[in-house]
């Protein structure tokens, strides 16, 4: 932002803007004498590869962006078309003129304006097709890059499924399947990269335009297919991706050894061993030079509105990434089985919610003792009184509200636990950001961050992260 700029607010808003939904800006080039006008922005810098200036009909230079995204081809359904040429149109001028009375009788006796729409609607499109001659039409949705060797390798495919389906061993035909994927994929790139080669030799950008489709986001029932298919799980809700397991799984298939998976807690159910998936995960990201920022926070808490954002990142990203490669998802993670089996919970505790808006210690009522002040005095009360005796049921009830107190007392404090962890979170992820322009102030910080103290020792196989690096414990 400039600071003598005359519409200071509208930079504002613009930063505002990118800020709010996560864009980067990725065009470094002036496009404009010294002066960079013209901007690309990107929910995810992973994708993209170059960015360049060509000069342009204007004064502004025109922006050349090379992104490294998959298409989507949408199947055109069959369609009925009327010959017009042929069409009796005195029998059809016959037919409107009876329709046109019976709409007026119609509207005389006050029936429903959408019911006459109804019924004019129906008898137009029956005159039609009785007067009219008419056929169907289909598009041609053959894929252009499916040739004679590929079709004889998906019938191939086929035979192979016929046979394990009765055999019951599926070996062959999975091993099969993945070689199927990745010379359809080959084929597909192959045939995209010479049409825009084609295309811009010849001038014509008609070829560029029949393979770049804009696609919506997949729905939840698509992403939990494409999940139980690709490594062998049973989810059934998005939420369960909140672990963070699976992603570490997907990230050992696009680049093996990024990841260790006898670290990842698979079937956990406690939320600290989910904040571990996901560090396995960032480190996996830096590894792999992924400049990618994970809200853990957000994830963790088993949000179905969190969680289904990032996995339609996630699934951008696999698949600009997937070379094709065989990978045994089971077999990886030593057999276990994943998903809707395991009925993973959400959140360590239904007790723990938000963490207050103030950084102030929970209070509690002036009346309420602490769990030191509330221990000797039931051990008092137990001892000194035999159950039975005629005041049981008073000193039944002062246990009880002894219980409630202490229950709120720690209620409070993980509340405040929560409270701190979570901005203790912030902060790390704030130093893994700038972690590359090694501030000692920084390096100060992660020392703090990840020390342990005299008696301390981390639960087996947590990890810490420290540059980048993984260390054992």
């Amino acid at each position: 932002m400039s600071e003598d700029a005359q519409d200071p607010e509208v930079q504002k808003q613009l930063v505002n803007i990118t800020t709010q939904f996560g864009l980067t800006q990725f065009h470094e080039e002036p496009t404009r004498e010294n002066n960079l006008l013209d901007l690309v922005f990107t929910t995810n810098p992973s994708l993209m590869k170059t960015s360049t200036n060509i000069p342009g009909i204007s004064d502004h230079a025109i922006i050349i962006t090379d992104t490294d995204i998959k298409p989507f081809y949408y199947k055109s359904n069959p369609r009925k078309v009327y010959t017009w040429a042929r069409a009796n149109w005195d029998e059809v001028n016959k037919d409107l003129d009876s329709l046109l009375s019976q709409i007026s009788n119609s509207i005389q006796n006050n029936q429903n304006v959408n019911e006459a729409w109804l019924m004019f609607k129906k008898h137009l499109f029956a005159s039609l097709d009785k007067n009219i001659p008419s056929k169907i039409v289909k598009s041609n949705n053959r894929l252009p890059w499916i040739t004679q060797k590929i079709k004889k390798m998906l019938k191939k495919k086929q035979n192979l499924y016929n046979q394990a389906k009765r055999t019951k061993s599926w070996t062959n035909y999975r091993h099969f399947q993945k070689t199927c994927k990745r010379e359809i994929r080959k084929a597909e790139n192959n045939y995209i990269n010479n049409a825009i080669i084609e295309g811009m030799n010849k001038n014509n950008t008609k070829p560029f335009w029949n393979t770049n489709q804009t696609s919506d986001n997949l729905s939840r029932h698509d992403i939990l297919a494409w999940l139980n298919d690709s490594i062998q799980t049973n989810y059934s809700k998005i939420e369960e991706l909140c672990t963070g397991a699976a992603y570490c799984q997907f990230m050992d298939i696009l680049f093996p050894g990024t990841v260790q998976l006898k670290k990842v807690k698979f079937n956990t159910k406690l939320e600290h061993e989910y904040i571990q998936n996901f560090k396995l995960l960032q480190n996996a990201f830096k590894k792999s030079q992924t400049d990618k920022v994970i809200p853990v926070d957000r994830l963790v808490k088993g949000r179905f509105q969190d969680n289904f954002e990032f996995v339609q990142w996630f699934k951008r990203f696999f698949d600009a990434n997937y070379q094709g490669n065989e990978y045994d998802a089971v077999a990886a993670r030593d057999g276990q089985q994943v998903g809707a089996t395991t009925k993973p919970t959400n959140r360590v505790s239904p007790a723990v919610k938000k963490p207050p808006p103030q950084r102030q210690p929970v209070s509690v009522a002036s009346n309420t003792k602490s769990p030191s002040q509330l221990k000797p005095t039931t051990q008092r009360t137990v001892n000194n009184n035999s159950v039975g005796g005629a005041g049981d049921s008073g000193k039944v009830e002062e246990l009880k509200q002894q219980l409630n107190e202490m229950r709120l007392t720690i209620e409070g404090l993980e509340k405040e636990r929560d409270f701190y962890f979570g901005k203790l979170r912030d902060i790390e992820i704030t130093c893994q950001e700038y972690e590359q322009e090694n501030l000692p102030a920084l390096k100060s910080v992660c020392d703090i961050l990840y020390q342990t103290e005299d008696g301390f020792a981390p639960p087996e196989d947590e990890v810490l992260v420290d540059n980048g690096e993984e260390e054992e414990y």
